[in-house]
């Protein structure tokens, strides 16, 4: 690609490509299927994995976020699906977790997020 032979400077190449970074693309993956479970679209074996957040009494009904998840904080294992799938899902904007073109936007978020 661009008739390169050296492999410096490939972190523009990737940008001008729109291609994301390792780091991204496991959790653009995570992300996706968290999205899944949370809407059903998923096997069972995954959704059981994802427990969402029950509402604090505090907060009004109107400004709940019914999209946050639980956390497992007992768990060793950080890269786990049980894990990691909460954190990064709760680390998306609330709008982005409830939009109907999620994937799409997953990407943009990630490609800002990772370049930018």
């Amino acid at each position: 690609i661009f008739n390169r032979r050296e492999r410096r400077g490939l972190t523009k190449l990737r940008k001008q490509l729109h291609f994301l970074s390792i780091e991204a693309r496991i959790k653009n993956k995570i992300c996706l299927m968290v999205h899944k479970c949370v809407y059903d679209n998923a096997p069972l074996y995954l959704s059981e994995l994802v427990k969402k957040r029950p509402p604090k009494p505090s907060t009004p009904r109107q400004n709940e976020d019914t999209t946050q998840l639980a956390y497992d904080y007992t768990m060793k294992h950080k890269g786990a699906f049980k894990v990691a799938g909460p954190r990064y899902w709760n680390s998306l904007p609330r709008q982005l977790r409830e939009e109907e073109t999620f994937k799409a936007r997953l990407k943009t978020h990630l490609f800002q997020e990772y370049y930018e």
